[in-house]
C-alpha cells in the first residue's frame, strides 16, 4: 500500500517524491526505414510484443490474467495489469502506465544508417528498476523490426539524459550500466504573473466523455493533478496529501491572455481493433495570466510526464515559458 505523506509538507517537497528518469536511445536502421508520422505509437506497439517475448515465461499461456507469474511478470505489470487498482482504489481504465516514448527530437520520416532515429524514453517510479526490460526490448523490436516493410535496426548507444547525463550502453563495449534514479530539482522560480505554455505534441482531456477543443487553465490543471496522484500512488507508493479542491478552486482565478491554439490529427493503427484510429488532440500555445506560483510545482513535474491521454505514445508534452522559469530544460 502507499505510504502516507505528512499534509504539513508543502506540495512543492510532496512532488519531490515522484520518481522519474529520461533516456536517450540513438537507432541505427540497418536498411531504409520509413515510419508514419505518429512514430511513438508505432514504437509503442511494437514494444509490447518484443516485451512479451522477452519477458514472458509460460510462452503457450494466453491469458495472463489466469498465469501463476503474472504478480511478478514484467510484460504483465507494465502492459496488461489491471489488478493492481484495488491496491490505490482506482479505476483500471484510470490507470496511467508508467512510461513515454517521445520521439519528438525527430523531424523526418526517412531514417538511415547515417540519419538515426532517436528516441526519449521516460520511466517513472518501479519502472526505472525495470530499466533492462526496456532496453532488451527495444533489442529485440530491432531484430524483429517494425515500421513499413518491418525494417530492423540496431539499438547503438543508450544515454541516461536525466537527473544526470550519463553514457549507460555503448555497442561496441555490449554492458548496460545502471541507471539512477531522478526526482524535482529545487529550480523553480518565478517572478511574473504571466506564463505561456507551448503544447509540443497534441493534448488530449476529455470532459464528460468528450474531447475538448479549448483550454481554460482549470482543466490543465486538473489534468496534471490526475495523472500525478494516480502515477504516485500506483507506481511511486506514495499519497501526496493536498487540499485539491481549494487549489482548483484557485485555478479559476487564473485568466487566458492569449491564445493560439489549433486541433491536431494524428492517425494510428490500432492491431486489437485491427483499424486505423485518429488521435488529436490541442496543439499550440497559450498564455495565462495571475497568481500561477503556487501552480509551478505541479506544471513543472507535468513538463517531464506529459499530461493528458495516450501519454504513452508521446502526446501531452508542453513546455513553459515565462519570465523568471529558471530550471534547466532537460526534457525539451
Amino acid at each position: 500500500m502507499p505510504n502516507n505523506v505528512n499534509e504539513s509538507l508543502s506540495l512543492d517537497e510532496q512532488l519531490k517524491r515522484v520518481e522519474f528518469s529520461t533516456f536517450i536511445f540513438k537507432i541505427n536502421p540497418t536498411d531504409k526505414l520509413v515510419l508514419g508520422k505518429f512514430v511513438g505509437s508505432t514504437i509503442r506497439g511494437g514494444f509490447g510484443y518484443a516485451l512479451k517475448k522477452v519477458a514472458c515465461l509460460i510462452k503457450n499461456n494466453k491469458n495472463c490474467n489466469l498465469c501463476a507469474l503474472s504478480e511478478t511478470c514484467p510484460y504483465f505489470l507494465l502492459f496488461e495489469s489491471k489488478q493492481r487498482n484495488d491496491q490505490a482504489n482506482l479505476k483500471a481504465f484510470e490507470i496511467p502506465r508508467p512510461y513515454i516514448f517521445d520521439t519528438t527530437l525527430n523531424t523526418r520520416q526517412v531514417y538511415t544508417n547515417n540519419a538515426p532515429l532517436y528516441l526519449r524514453l521516460t520511466l517513472i517510479g518501479s519502472a526505472i528498476t525495470r530499466f533492462p526490460y526496456f532496453f532488451l526490448s527495444l533489442q529485440e523490436l530491432g531484430n524483429t523490426g517494425f515500421g513499413y516493410g518491418r525494417k530492423n535496426f540496431i539499438v547503438e548507444d543508450v544515454a541516461q539524459s536525466y537527473p544526470v547525463v550519463k553514457n549507460l550502453y555503448d555497442k561496441r563495449e555490449e554492458t548496460l550500466g545502471k541507471p539512477d534514479i531522478g526526482k524535482l530539482t529545487n529550480t523553480i522560480n518565478i517572478d511574473t504573473e504571466t506564463i505561456t505554455i507551448d503544447f509540443l505534441t497534441p493534448l488530449r482531456i476529455k470532459q464528460s466523455g468528450k474531447l475538448i477543443s479549448s483550454l481554460e487553465f482549470c482543466d490543465l490543471i486538473k489534468s496534471i493533478i490526475h495523472r500525478t496522484t494516480f502515477l504516485s500512488q500506483h507506481w511511486c507508493d506514495t499519497n501526496i496529501e493536498f487540499d485539491w479542491n481549494n487549489l482548483l478552486k484557485e485555478s479559476k482565478t487564473i485568466k487566458i491572455v492569449d491564445s493560439n491554439i489549433g486541433w491536431t490529427d494524428l492517425q494510428r493503427y490500432s492491431s486489437r481493433q485491427m483499424s486505423n484510429m485518429k488521435i488529436g488532440g490541442i496543439t499550440g500555445n497559450i498564455t495565462y495570466k495571475g497568481n500561477l506560483k503556487q501552480f509551478m510545482p505541479l506544471l513543472h513535474l507535468g513538463s517531464y510526464l506529459h499530461t493528458g491521454k495516450n501519454t504513452t505514445f508521446g502526446l501531452g508534452k508542453y513546455q513553459i515559458i515565462g519570465k523568471g522559469v529558471k530550471w534547466k530544460k532537460e526534457n525539451s
